[in-house]
């Protein structure tokens, strides 16, 4: 399936080992693109990978997400190097244990799918037969829930397979009476997890007036805050305000649907004037919480060059077919009851996190849940609330934790 990047009016001009990306393009979305790229640039490890934080160790989800954001742009990843070394050679070394779990693996085939590679043979490995062996051809379902499905329905229409029989179904079967998808049962809806959903079934060829999709856009569009961004999830009592994250994510999301990113406007702005808010004008960087940050930069790039997630389609768009709703004040129905010495972390981008070596997957027991740490593995616990804290972690595959005297200080999906 090949990528529409016709709205790209000029390439990148060079690409030098250690410096600078030299780019140029009109308007504001590709100006503020390319200076986020220049910030993701000075990020590359010498191992060719990137970091989930500033400073910190290469991650292959991290490094897949820095790859989408290049060819958003239309560069080809194998380009990016530091001293010869490219973020396809990090992922060589990191491609058996990284696939070990249906996560990583679909994200992983579709990351190498996006910058050209062949994931049936790379490093030795055939990662689709990997991947859709762990396809379960009698619940139809993959992995450990919606954000791993959708990886996987998003990975095989990028290889141009047909859908895996009853995965659009059973991804369907997970939609909540409100037109959201939870990360995982019990959770609650976000616009996360739905943003992903929308994707995977239009991937999958579902039509964008389907009512699965339109009553998923009716709640991003419930979600969506007066200041034209989304949060995690609207009713919570720690991920109600807009960040760059999941104002990425929905926007991926309604350009794949064919909706008017002018049509979303709220209080007079639009999510991509919302996002477009959380760069940092001075380094390019996307931010949270008003800091630089490595994954929230990763993921707004796509949103700002209105590029859908890989595998997804850039639908042609559409008329408006819903009238905008009134300025709201969300009312939180969740209250927190982590310790009270903990600070709840919105499942965005948390950015005191340092980030643990793929290859090093530690646990470490709080609360009744067991993380792994090196953001390779998955969660199970007691205490709901904090699991609903920590499912960022399993999002698109892992992510990473720091604890400190058994109090969570630091949480960040990859």
């Amino acid at each position: 399936m090949l990528r529409n990047v016709g709205y790209v009016v000029l390439a990148f001009a060079a690409v030098m080992a250690g410096g600078s990306l030299l780019v140029s393009a009109a308007g504001p979305q590709r100006e503020a693109a390319n200076k986020a790229l220049n910030y993701v640039r000075t990020l590359q490890n010498a191992d060719g990978g990137f970091p989930l934080s500033l400073g910190s160790d290469s991650s292959a989800g991290a490094t897949i997400d820095a790859m989408f954001a290049f060819t958003a742009r239309g560069i080809d990843a194998r380009t990016i190097k530091k001293d010869g070394i490219s973020p396809l050679d990090y992922l060589k070394t990191q491609a058996a244990s990284y696939s070990d779990k249906p996560g990583p693996a679909a994200k992983l085939v579709l990351g190498l799918a996006e910058a050209g590679e062949d994931p049936r043979d790379f490093a030795g490995h055939d990662l689709v037969a990997g991947m859709n062996a762990g396809f379960n051809s009698t619940s139809h379902s993959y992995g450990d829930g919606p954000i791993d499905h959708a990886l996987y329905m998003l990975a095989r229409e990028k290889l141009d397979l047909s859908p895996a029989h009853g995965s659009a179904g059973y991804l369907e079967s997970k939609q909540l009476n409100d037109g959201c998808w939870e990360f995982s049962d019990g959770f609650g809806c976000d616009t996360n997890t739905t943003a992903m959903a929308i994707e995977a079934l239009l991937a999958a060829g579902v039509d964008p007036s389907d009512s699965a999709i339109e009553d998923a856009l009716d709640y991003l569009e419930g979600a969506q805050n007066d200041d034209g961004g989304f949060p995690y999830d609207p009713l919570s009592s720690w991920g109600t305000d807009s960040d760059a994250n999941s104002t990425a994510f929905a926007i991926q999301a309604l350009v794949a649907a064919g909706e008017k990113i002018g049509d979303w406007a709220r209080g007079g702005t639009t999510p991509l004037e919302a996002l477009l808010r959380f760069q940092n004008p001075q380094t390019g960087a996307f931010t949270y919480s008003g800091k630089d940050d490595a994954y929230a930069t990763y993921q707004s790039i796509p949103a700002l060059l209105l590029e859908p997630y890989p595998g997804a389609p850039k639908t042609e768009e559409r008329e408006a077919t819903r009238t905008p709703k009134p300025t709201k004040t969300p009312t939180p129905t969740v209250a927190p009851t982590a310790e009270s010495t903990a600070t709840p972390l919105p499942p965005s981008v948390a950015p005191t996190v340092v980030a643990t070596p793929p290859s090093a997957a530690p646990t470490s027991a709080v609360a009744g849940i067991t993380v792994a740490a090196a953001g390779e593995g998955a969660t199970s616990g007691e205490d709901s609330t904090t699991m609903r804290i920590l499912m960022t972690l399993l999002l698109a595959g892992g992510g990473a934790l720091t604890v400190a005297g058994g109090v969570i200080i630091g949480a960040r999906r990859r």
